[in-house]
């Protein structure tokens, strides 16, 4: 994965700008994805109740059954 550089408003840390001055073009171009899509996950609200992973029981399921296999 390639880094790239980014700096904050001192006042708005929230307000993350990529440093063009400081990336090449396709770290620039990751930086911009990143930004785009973390202010869309910003418009998903927080869930009131925590929900277990359906995904993550079935994976803790297989890696129980794999320590008592052995």
């Amino acid at each position: 994965m390639a880094k790239y550089n980014m700096k904050c408003n001192s006042e708005d840390q929230q307000n993350a700008q990529c440093s063009a001055d400081k990336n090449n073009n396709c770290q620039q171009a990751l930086c911009q994805c990143d930004r785009e899509i973390v202010q869309c996950w910003e418009k998903i609200p927080v869930p009131k109740k925590e929900e277990e992973c359906y995904s993550k029981v079935v994976d803790d399921a297989k890696l129980l059954h794999r320590v008592l296999a052995v």
